[in-house]
């Protein structure tokens, strides 16, 4: 359901696993701040790195490949990543390699735990110099089960949206993306389960990202990144009949 759960299985990369969907990468045992993680090159722009009880406002229905970095590569993206790098990489923003005409793709799944489901849908194409993309998500999940029981306030729903386009020239592109992302989870386990703690957030996001390639001998390639977003979260509890 999270960027955490699909990292968790690689060796040296755990979780924060704070809540079903709040589960931040930790890698060789750093995690919070000192731990990047990006969306096409652009950071993530969240509170997850501060607070590990947030969720990343990336899902992996939104990803194509994920990439985990570590070691003197971090230095890259300067002091932020000094404990690694999880970059996700989709086509968002279309890329020089997008092939002419349209294509899509469907995924679904169901699971038995906690009576989930979730679906995604990608469509994609160029035409001439002019490429676009357009993907929409959304996955549902009630109290999971566990050996002692149904775990309560451990329910999650996610769902999200994106349009972009990229004008592809002989020596590069430019290419821009507009995607949305909402959160509704709860926070189980003693008192937050019994306060029925849950965090509502969402975040706008805008990326662009483009480059062009010189015949100069001394600069081979120009790229730039550049993202901006609008978030928010909400954290409510239920206390003496009052929602907060």
């Amino acid at each position: 359901a999270n960027i955490g759960d699909l990292t968790m299985s690689t060796p040296g990369v755990s979780g924060s696993g704070f809540a079903a969907g709040a589960n931040r990468p930790i890698i060789r045992g750093v995690d919070n701040a000192r731990v990047r993680i990006q969306e096409n090159g652009v950071g993530a722009m969240d509170v997850s790195d501060i607070g590990e009880d947030h969720g990343v406002p990336i899902d992996p229905l939104a990803a194509q490949r994920i990439e985990i970095i570590r070691g003197p590569a971090t230095l890259r993206w300067g002091s932020q990543a000094i404990g690694g790098v999880v970059s996700v990489e989709n086509n968002r923003i279309p890329s020089p390699n997008t092939l002419q005409g349209f294509r899509g793709e469907i995924r679904g799944a169901f699971t038995s735990v906690d009576n989930g489901n979730e679906g995604s849908i990608r469509i994609e194409g160029r035409d001439g110099p002019v490429a676009v993309h357009a993907d929409f998500f959304k996955r549902f999940a009630g109290d999971y089960m566990t050996p002692r029981g149904r775990q309560a306030n451990s329910a999650v729903h996610m769902q999200g949206a994106s349009v972009g386009a990229s004008y592809i020239f002989q020596n590069g592109y430019i290419g821009a993306a507009v995607s949305h992302f909402e959160s509704f989870y709860h926070v189980p386990g003693g008192e937050a389960a019994d306060n029925r703690v849950r965090i509502d957030l969402r975040q706008t996001r805008f990326t662009s990202k483009g480059e062009v390639r010189t015949d100069s001998a001394y600069i081979d390639t120009v790229r730039f990144w550049l993202g901006a977003v609008n978030y928010k979260h909400d954290e409510r509890a239920f206390d003496a009949g009052v929602d907060t």
